[in-house]
């Protein structure tokens, strides 16, 4: 969970999510889940380390799935979730461009 201190030095609410997101960088292709989401980045899961700094492509799609929006964004951190080798899960929190 993230401090107090984190939450203070936010300059937006962020939202709890149900949206997907496909995310796009030069390894791969992946539909992951939006846990949560601002007006200057989200936190996505993935079972795919994403490297601090990484730039990828994030296109979000509607609830229904028929409309979608492309962004850029850059990787701040990435977490985490679990310790099994086989069965890695990751929070990644990105930064919009």
């Amino acid at each position: 969970m993230i401090d107090d201190l984190s939450r203070k030095d936010r300059r937006s609410f962020r939202l709890k999510s149900e949206l997907r997101a496909r995310i796009i960088n030069s390894r791969s292709q992946r539909v992951v889940p939006i846990l949560n989401i601002s007006q200057e980045g989200a936190l996505l899961k993935a079972d795919q380390y994403f490297k601090p700094g990484e730039i990828i492509e994030v296109k979000m799609y509607s609830p229904s799935g028929l409309d979608s929006i492309n962004l850029r964004a850059r990787v701040i951190r990435t977490t985490s979730r679990n310790s099994f080798l086989f069965f890695r899960r990751f929070n990644v929190g990105v930064e919009f461009l």
